[in-house]
């Protein structure tokens, strides 16, 4: 066998989880250069809400400084249209559509450069679902959608919002698609801190009890690898700070490369 079959072999898959955190997402982008920059190579991908959005470009093949050009020139039209008359919504999400068609890039989720997962939650069976197939710009609109901003979408039989529902789920779904180890980008102290807004609303708009749901939920999956950016005192709902906030994801990765190195060497020597 070749040397490069045998390194490959010896090599890990690696995974990287995307956080939901609106603007904060914006780390996301930081992080990704920082470990392209140290020549480490993630084959799967999984986002929730924001880090589904950042983890869609990187997975159709962006490097992360065409992700940083692109994030400075999106605006919240992008992504959504004012439309107060929808019903439970203030905006509609279709634009997003348009977005994606215009990048030239594939739309659907199996025709990406890697494997890529978006974290969505069905609020009729109160779980988190994960979309590997099908429409990318579906699986999209799904994860971000936040209760009461932007409309849910219908998905095989579903009713899909927002994927910080699902966050807790993110990093078995990143060995469900093939990671044999996998980095965790969390852009809030614990995993699903994100959804609480969104659980509250569920609440009151359904009546049902998702923040017991949810508790019920089975263990969550620890990553090996745990990249924390600081987002403190930074704009999550405007594009004020992304550059600020990219900078911060370079900052936290840098620090976690140590780990990362360690644990690519330890699972090639596993035998």
């Amino acid at each position: 066998m070749h040397e490069r079959d045998e390194h490959a072999r010896a090599a890990p898959k690696i995974g990287i989880v995307l956080g939901s955190g609106a603007a904060w997402g914006a780390a996301h982008v930081g992080v990704l250069q920082t470990l392209e920059d140290a020549g480490i190579r993630i084959s799967v991908i999984v986002g929730a809400s924001s880090g589904a959005l950042i983890g869609a470009g990187y997975a159709a093949g962006m490097s992360a400084g065409e992700l940083a050009e692109r994030l400075q020139e999106l605006r919240w039209s992008s992504f959504a249209d004012w439309h107060p008359s929808r019903r439970w919504t203030l905006f509609d999400s279709s634009p997003l559509h348009r977005a994606l068609a215009e990048t030239g890039r594939p739309l659907d989720i199996e025709d990406l450069d890697r494997a890529f997962g978006v974290l969505a939650f069905d609020i009729r069976k109160r779980q988190a679902v994960l979309l590997r197939s099908g429409s990318l710009a579906t699986a999209l609109r799904a994860s971000i959608a936040i209760p009461g901003v932007l409309p849910p979408i219908r998905v095989n039989g579903g009713i899909l919002v927002d994927g910080s529902l699902g966050d807790r789920d993110a990093v078995r779904a990143a060995t469900d698609l093939g990671a044999d180890r996998v980095i965790a980008v969390r852009l809030h102290s614990e995993p699903g801190a994100d959804a609480s807004m969104t659980v509250r609303l569920l609440d009151t708009i359904s009546g049902a009890r998702l923040a017991r749901s949810r508790e019920r939920a089975s263990s969550v999956l620890q990553p090996d690898v745990l990249i924390r950016p600081d987002t403190q005192g930074m704009s999550r709902w405007s594009a004020r700070d992304v550059p600020r906030l990219i900078a911060s994801g370079q900052v936290a990765a840098q620090a976690a490369l140590p780990m990362i190195h360690d644990m690519v060497s330890t699972f090639s020597a596993r035998d």
